[in-house]
């Protein structure tokens, strides 16, 4: 970690220790508890993960609040408070696992696991490339003050980022279980439905996100925010928004990575995906600062969509309807990146609303005939 930070941080002369020290115990723990919540989905226990993460989201708040109280203007707050927090949610889940399960080595099953994680852990690893790495190259490139709007306009987007994993995770142990029974080969109209719905969910999501957002966070910025200078992200929610319409498909084209099981591929795939996306966003920052950063962000994504489709048509035959999965989202995209810098400074709310209207319709023609042979006398009835 010093290593690092002095190599890319050299003018802010950051250092690692403690807080860097700090966070890397907080990922440490963290991830015993997302291991859990991996664990509660699979097992279709949906109360259990709804207490456990409203337990660690109130650690969370409670510690990094009482932190500031106790130390403020410093990072000793914020930073030791959630690292306490997460070690607290990794003690409560080791507990309760130990309880229910007890405390087992079963050397031939971790053998046999090993060589599927293997592959897992490096995607993992290219996927926190692909996500975190254009902040090193803002900072070497830019001011902090450009890294810090572009960083806050991402992290106002994180509610839109869960929801979304959360809509995926409520039906994918449901896939997993009947891929595991029925030995697919190929995606069926069942599964196909789930990525079409969630696929539409996105879009009225991220259209309705456009149309809020931008209204909402400057009266938030000022009743809570005291610095300046973050109001700058409403410029770029649009854009940065994008990225998410990309999703659905990503989920959909994944599917048969983890229902046959076969991960080795994905460090392949990620790594011409990662090195495209860091090459792409060196050049795009030095040129168009924030605005390449986030079409980095949303080339590397394209670009993955495309890889993991080429790598599996040939193992898995992919048997969907392009125009709920791809060229509806595709379609909403074209015309916000299209009308975005033309009607931004003189019709924000009107565009951002017309957004809104295009998804409606989209949808409508889209899922035309669904919407006939719902009988909608019998749904109010019932």
């Amino acid at each position: 970690g010093g290593m690092l930070f002095h190599y890319f941080f050299k003018e802010q002369e950051l250092v690692f220790y403690p807080f860097g020290l700090l966070a890397a115990l907080t990922g440490i723990f963290q991830s015993v508890f997302k291991v859990n919540n991996t664990f509660l989905q699979s097992r279709e226990k949906p109360v259990l993960f709804l207490r456990s993460n409203l337990l660690s989201f109130f650690l969370v708040v409670v510690c990094t609040i009482v932190g500031l109280k106790l130390w403020p203007g410093t990072l000793e707050g914020p930073v030791g408070g959630r690292m306490l927090a997460f070690l607290i949610s990794a003690v409560w889940v080791l507990f309760r696992i130990y309880r229910e399960f007890g405390l087992h080595f079963d050397i031939p099953l971790l053998r046999t696991t090993f060589a599927y994680n293997l592959y897992q852990s490096i995607y993992q690893l290219q996927l926190w490339v692909i996500n975190y790495f254009d902040r090193f190259l803002m900072a070497m490139l830019l001011a902090l003050s450009d890294l810090g709007v572009y960083d806050f306009t991402v992290k106002c987007l994180l509610v839109l980022d869960l929801v979304i994993a959360g809509m995926f995770n409520s039906f994918f142990p449901k896939i997993l279980s009947r891929a595991a029974s029925q030995m697919l080969q190929g995606s069926t109209v069942e599964i196909n439905r789930y990525y079409h719905g969630l696929t539409a969910m996105i879009m009225v999501m991220v259209s309705g996100t456009i149309l809020v957002l931008p209204l909402a966070l400057p009266v938030l910025l000022t009743l809570f925010v005291k610095k300046s200078g973050y109001d700058a992200a409403v410029q770029f929610i649009p854009y940065a928004s994008l990225v998410f319409l990309l999703r659905g498909m990503k989920f959909y084209f994944s599917l048969p990575y983890n229902t046959m099981r076969h991960s080795k591929p994905l460090p392949v795939i990620f790594m011409i995906v990662s090195a495209g996306k860091v090459a792409l966003s060196y050049l795009l920052i030095r040129q168009f600062g924030i605005y390449g950063a986030i079409a980095a962000t949303l080339v590397a994504a394209g670009g993955e969509v495309v890889l993991l489709w080429l790598w599996m048509r040939a193992r898995f035959h992919f048997f969907f309807n392009p125009l709920k999965l791809i060229i509806g989202p595709l379609l909403l995209l074209v015309t916000i990146l299209a009308s975005e810098p033309l009607l931004h400074f003189s019709f924000q709310w009107q565009a951002h609303l017309g957004y809104v209207v295009l998804t409606a319709l989209i949808l409508f023609w889209l899922y035309r005939k669904e919407i006939v042979l719902l009988d909608i006398r019998n749904t109010l009835n019932s």
